[in-house]
């Protein structure tokens, strides 16, 4: 047959022909005709062919809809090729009602199904045109209707479809314990559905993973997404690699009987997921074409997941897949269907300027419908928006409505920055008590930020410090790279608070945040060098570090460096130099600074006043 001309052709067509419309339309005169489609096929032009085909066939012209699944089951997709049957089918159409119980019946090309083969096979029958192999089907071959009483499986499902999340909990739990993959799945599921503080994307992934090892496809799919775009838990490319190609090897797709063309639409999603799978596996190896070919034809059929994807292809890649007129396109097929993950990151994109012009109005409106759906991470977006009055103007009550709103979603770093609003009284008024009760909370959800805020206050509170816990708060963020909590535990092992004095790990503590320019530890660690406490003294290094912390603003840094330049130690002599960090310590009011600048300036002659009065000019532009 025409296999490999199909293939080529289909590669071509997504990649250069995208930008044709497959909108339906009335008017049948912007629809080219079957027959001039058929003439293009005849003469081997398989794209231009295509081109026709595909409209006429998302109008609803089952002859062409008949076609495409011939094409698709040469090019050996039986997913879109049953879907293109189905369409044609459900219209009455013989050849694809045939075809489709011959393919279930013979189960080579795709999974054997009596039950399906009899439906469409029956189907044709009554088109009073039936073919005599539905009578080579023996009744054997139909499932005979349960009559057992409801299974605690089904009762959690009535309790589930009428919102009683308690029940079905309760009725799934032990079945999910006893590695039942379908309760895992829907206890998964519930755990992401729910609002507020029940919805806990960790245990949803937990019951998820439980449910994918015992094979089930919508778990291994469901978590592949989520390692993927990292939205709800932390991103691993290569978990989500691992589950994505685990569901599409599953060989335990459920063929189910419908009755109703909607019905057919359903399944026909739930068995296209695996060839959602493999367009990802393919993009996250920038083999766009692959990707393309599988994303294509479920964006048409309005899997809103690979519209998504296609959006992100064309909007972000470069060459000539980098096309954002068709980028907008694909994302507004998935916005007409409020999915919330389009609507949000086209946003964002409008925002920031990302792969799209900057559009401040489209920002916002996009991200207040994300955010009125619910979403935790655009009602943060515009609590910044509003904080911080970069794009439009600043509005504090307006950020503290949206932080309360993500906090109360447990979106951690609005839980934080609200906690800040309370304990400054900004645009809400000030409240410790709710300021500290949110730091907690952003504290248990790993916000290290909330963890450095508790600690200061157990270690630095005057009526009753605790420095067990601020040493237990400094560790858990420094742990996880927190410069200012790195710090703050280099100071407790300096100062022996909260445990014994320990100068090497003081000292260890603030390199790792002067490694990341804290302002503090690179004063201290040339304290640590220059007095040579716990290490070897270096004069040096001290001055480096010193240096580094007044350039700054860091006042004692400015007067310790003013003294290097004076005594000429770890630097060359330099009294103009001397004097000029002498009067920036100065100014910030550290203690002897003010002495030591009017000695210096006292003894040098006229010519050197007026260059040390230059260089104070000078270092004020540049480190104040």
């Amino acid at each position: 047959m025409r296999s490999s001309h199909i293939k080529l052709s289909l590669m071509i067509l997504l990649i250069c022909t995208v930008s044709v419309s497959w909108a339906k339309s009335s008017a049948t005169s912007e629809i080219a005709t079957f027959e001039n489609a058929q003439a293009a096929y005849d003469k081997n032009d398989i794209v231009t062919a295509l081109m026709i085909w595909l409209p006429l066939a998302e109008a609803g012209d089952k002859q062409s809809q008949f076609i495409l699944g011939k094409l698709y089951l040469e090019y050996n997709d039986a997913d879109n090729a049953i879907y293109w049957y189905q369409q044609a089918a459900d219209q009455g159409h013989l050849e694809s009602q045939t075809t489709l119980g011959l393919l279930y019946s013979e189960g080579k090309q795709i999974a054997g199904n009596p039950q399906l083969a009899a439906k469409y096979l029956l189907m044709a029958t009554r088109n009073k045109r039936a073919i005599s192999r539905i009578n080579n089907l023996s009744d054997s071959q139909f499932p005979v209707a349960e009559k057992n009483k409801l299974s605690d499986y089904e009762k959690g499902m009535k309790a589930y479809r009428k919102k009683d999340y308690t029940s079905a909990l309760m009725l799934w739990l032990p079945l999910g314990t006893s590695d039942d993959a379908n309760a895992e799945y829907m206890i998964g599921k519930m755990y992401l559905e729910q609002q507020g503080e029940r919805r806990n994307p960790g245990k949803a992934a937990y019951w998820f993973r439980r449910a994918g090892d015992h094979d089930h496809l919508e778990a291994q799919t469901k978590l592949g997404l989520m390692y993927f775009h990292g939205d709800l838990i932390q991103q691993d490319l290569a978990q989500a690699a691992r589950w994505l190609l685990k569901a599409s090897r599953n060989e335990k797709v459920q063929q189910v009987a419908v009755k109703k063309s909607k019905k057919t639409v359903k399944k026909h999603r739930l068995e296209s997921l695996p060839s959602l799978n493999k367009g990802m596996i393919a993009y996250q190896k920038k083999d766009y074409i692959t990707a393309l070919m599988y994303w294509y034809p479920l964006g048409m059929q309005g899997n809103v997941e690979a519209q998504f994807m296609l959006g992100n292809l064309y909007m972000r890649e470069q060459g000539i897949y980098k096309n954002p007129a068709q980028g907008l396109a694909w994302y507004e097929r998935a916005i007409s269907q409020d999915d919330i993950k389009t609507i949000k990151s086209l946003g964002m994109m409008y925002l920031f300027g990302d792969d799209a012009s900057k559009n401040s109005n489209k920002a916002i409106e996009l991200l207040l419908k994300a955010a009125r759906m619910g979403d935790a991470e655009s009602q943060f977006t515009l609590g910044n928006i509003y904080f911080k009055g970069e794009t439009v103007k600043a509005n504090a009550p307006k950020a503290a409505y949206w932080y309360q709103l993500a906090a109360s979603q447990q979106h951690s770093e609005a839980q934080y920055l609200l906690a800040e609003m309370y304990m400054h009284g900004q645009g809400i008024k000030k409240n410790m008590r709710k300021a500290t009760s949110l730091y907690k909370s952003a504290d248990k959800n790993n916000y290290y930020k909330a963890s450095v805020v508790l600690g200061k206050n157990y270690y630095q509170n005057s009526k009753k410090s605790d420095y067990k816990k601020a040493l237990n708060m400094f560790n858990r963020a420094a742990s996880q790279g927190e410069a200012e909590a790195q710090y703050y535990l280099g100071e407790m092992y300096f100062y022996g608070k909260g445990n014994k004095k320990n100068l090497k790990q003081a000292f260890g503590w603030y390199l790792k945040s002067a490694n990341q320019s804290y302002t503090d530890a690179e004063y201290s660690l040339g304290k640590m060098y220059v007095n040579g406490y716990g290490i070897k003294r270096n004069y040096k290094k001290g001055v480096e570090y010193f240096k580094r912390a007044a350039e700054k603003g860091h006042g004692p840094a400015q007067k310790e460096l003013g003294i290097a330049y004076y005594s000429s130690q770890g630097i060359d002599q330099d009294k103009i130099a001397a004097y000029a960090w002498f009067y920036l310590a100065d100014k910030q009011g550290v203690e002897g600074a003010y002495k030591n600048k009017h000695l210096i300036y006292k003894n040098l002659s006229v010519a050197d006043k007026k260059r040390a009065n230059l260089l104070v000019d000078d270092f004020i532009k540049r480190f104040e």
